[in-house]
């Protein structure tokens, strides 16, 4: 599973890169990619935080077949008093009726190489990625119900 997470790193954009100087600290903290793997199922959420307020995240499943299957949504964020995310999609993977939530905000903290986020129901922690190695097979699409269910499509605008 470790290189479908790196692999994945790479793929869900690869926009992570420095701070510039007009950021706030809790920005150049963030920016990068992080991984949080589940403890239930066989997937793996990743953020993808990039200098200039575009991010990516997604969930990666393995598939019946093996290979995995990543449903992918991008858009723009932006840090709010140092604590909260606020974010807007504006692509996904998923058709536009089934990309339900457009946009939030999350709470967070970072703390060394720790992102925890803070949804209104629940908490996750990501660790830090470093850069992206090694090579696997994953599919772009939609998960529909569970992650038995797949369809490949590609990313797109809303």
């Amino acid at each position: 599973m470790k290189t479908a997470i790196l692999a994945a790193t790479g793929l869900i954009l690869g926009c992570g890169g420095m701070a510039g100087p007009e950021s706030t600290r809790a920005e150049k903290l963030i920016i990068g990619a992080w991984v949080a793997s589940s403890t239930t199922l066989p997937c793996f959420d990743i953020y993808d935080f990039a200098e200039g307020s575009q991010f990516d995240r997604g969930v990666a499943c393995v598939l019946q077949d093996g290979s995995y299957g990543m449903e992918k949504q991008g858009g723009t964020y932006a840090i709010v008093d140092d604590k909260q995310i606020q974010y807007a999609i504006s692509a996904a993977t998923c058709p536009p009726a089934e990309v339900t939530e457009r946009s939030g905000a999350i709470g967070f903290s970072v703390t060394d190489a720790v992102l925890t986020l803070m949804y209104s129901n629940a908490v996750e922690t990501f660790q830090r990625q470093g850069d992206p190695t090694g090579s696997g097979i994953i599919k772009f699409g939609c998960f529909h119900g569970d992650i038995g269910k797949f369809t490949a499509s590609t990313f797109a605008p809303l």
